[in-house]
């Protein structure tokens, strides 16, 4: 059988730039507006020299996006990682007045309403206090997902 072929292989004609683009956990790759390669770890080809857009698209945690100029006969490589840039947010809001936000056990620092971002995906408690009010049902679970935003609203009242 034949060998494929692909842009790796093919060597770069004399001037062209060649360039490698990494990325974790997969991606799909377009450059300058074409696809390249599908639900890949990595791409490489030779490029003319001069401006490409550069993209690598995840199914569930977003895209990267890059500008890159390359000179005659350069090499160049490019990584990202989706798994550590992927984080998402929660949405805390209370109803009955304003209450200190606390993620995992930790004073964030924030009063609701207040969006709380680069939160890690997975479980995390979500809950809020207030000197001298009680809060209905305690503490929440959130589940975060990368690029996503989830929301959470809490009943404060005042105690008598």
């Amino acid at each position: 059988t034949t060998p494929l072929v692909t842009d790796a292989a093919v060597p770069a004609p004399a001037g062209d730039g060649k360039l490698l683009v990494s990325v974790t956990p997969y991606g799909n790759f377009i450059v300058d507006g074409q696809p390249r390669s599908q639900n890949t770890k990595s791409w490489s080809g030779a490029l003319a020299p001069g401006v490409h857009k550069v993209r690598v698209e995840h199914p569930t945690l977003g895209a990267k996006d890059w500008d890159i100029e390359l000179a005659a006969g350069e090499s160049k490589e490019l990584e990202y990682d989706f798994l550590a840039a992927g984080t998402g947010s929660i949405s805390v809001a209370s109803e009955g007045g304003w209450a200190e936000i606390y993620l995992d056990g930790d004073k964030t620092g924030h009063t609701t309403p207040f969006v709380l971002t680069g939160v890690l995906p997975g479980k995390h408690e979500v809950s809020v206090v207030r000197e001298g009010f009680s809060v209905a049902g305690g503490a929440n679970t959130v589940n975060v997902k990368a690029g996503q935003q989830v929301s959470v609203s809490f009943k404060v009242k005042q105690k008598k």
